[in-house]
């Protein structure tokens, strides 16, 4: 995907490889970033996602197949949140299924970007479809508490009726064509533009020239920041929460499946490992300080191992660390009390940390 950000951007703090995608982690610095995320509103260049547009007759029987939920059945304009599993249901990642018109795109998160890819390119090896990169394209969101009134009033879009995980295409924005689609990964409004990289630039520059105007905070925000986001509501993020560390169930992955849909690739030995039921499960814990934790750290009941840390980060609305850690399933509750490091733990529902938006109507 085409990098919009290196248009408006001098200095960059700090960039990070992931799955052999250059990705911005921090612009400034990751409490300016998340403070807009949270408090006011981002731009986030997502050109370390990949893009593939499934091309032939066949492209919804192909997605159908590839997806836990169904895509035969899914609307024109809207998005479809789902895993692709391997044989052994496995999951690769979680993608966007973007049924656009009588097209279909699949967005892939940098995290799961090079094995989801893969993996299309060889079950579409016995299909009759083609597979198109979308690389020469740019997919950029904005995030925020304010991110609807800016796509309302700069685009001149209904946002009230354009539903979660809905698509508007935008045929003359001062020329440019692209499309709105209304999903993100903060738990905020999120609002995402997917189009050639002329016509996605007029979108921000639009965005931005407007938000200077009424006095909106709109500035670009880093990866790093967005992940702590993503803990805070429990936004799966497969950097950290992915096969190697447990299967769909024990990482609480299971909305991502639609379970009257009973064929696509996994589909057996998935229902095989719901029906083993679960020694382990994962849980969001907060420490009591912002102590910083690794992965695989060990979490104590006593002085007994009951489970280990899978990510952990420094949350700047609470100043502590929180985190997920993969536990014993007795211990996968709210409210026990834990430690890990010789620092004080306990288990918490999720949102640690709860959205602004998710008060806030749209007016």
């Amino acid at each position: 995907m085409k990098n919009i950000a290196k248009n408006y951007i001098d200095e960059i703090k700090n960039v990070e490889n992931i799955n052999g995608r250059e990705v911005v982690m921090e612009y400034t610095s990751l409490e300016e970033e998340y403070k807009a995320l949270r408090n006011d509103n981002g731009i986030i260049d997502r050109s370390g996602f990949s893009v593939i547009k499934v091309i032939g007759d066949e492209a919804a029987e192909f997605l159908d197949r590839l997806c836990t939920k169904d895509i035969l059945y899914l609307n024109i304009d809207m998005i479809s949140e789902c895993l692709m599993l391997d044989d052994d249901a496995n999951a690769l990642g979680a993608v966007w299924v973007m049924h656009e018109g009588d097209d279909y795109y699949v967005a892939v998160p940098c995290e799961s970007s090079e094995e989801i890819e893969a993996w299309m390119k060889k079950q579409a090896q016995d299909a009759d479809v083609t597979l198109e990169d979308c690389s020469d394209k740019a997919l950029v969101s904005i995030e925020g508490r304010k991110t609807w009134q800016i796509v309302r009033d700069v685009f001149d879009l209904d946002v009230d009726i354009l539903p979660l995980r809905g698509i508007q295409e935008i045929e003359d924005y001062e020329g440019a064509q692209f499309t709105v689609c209304r999903i993100g990964r903060t738990g905020e409004y999120g609002y995402m533009f997917f189009g050639d990289e002329a016509s996605v630039r007029k979108a921000i520059d639009g965005c931005m020239d407007y938000a200077s105007k009424k006095d909106i905070r709109l500035s670009f925000c880093g990866a790093a920041a967005e992940e702590v986001c993503m803990l805070e509501t429990r936004q799966p993020n497969f950097r950290y929460e992915n096969k190697s560390n447990g299967n769909v169930f024990e990482l609480c992955e299971q909305w991502f499946i639609q379970f009257e849909k009973e064929e696509y690739i996994g589909h057996d030995a998935l229902m095989k490992k719901f029906s083993e039921g679960r020694a382990k499960l994962s849980v969001n814990f907060i420490l009591d300080d912002n102590t910083e934790l690794t992965e695989g750290d060990d979490i104590l009941l006593e002085d007994d191992k009951v489970g280990e840390v899978l990510v952990a980060k420094y949350s700047p609305s609470l100043g502590k660390t929180i985190g997920i850690g993969l536990m014993n399933a007795d211990c996968a509750v709210a409210g026990i009390e834990l430690s890990v490091k010789g620092h004080a733990l306990e288990t918490v529902s999720s949102p640690v940390v709860r959205p602004l938006s998710w008060d806030e109507k749209m007016e």
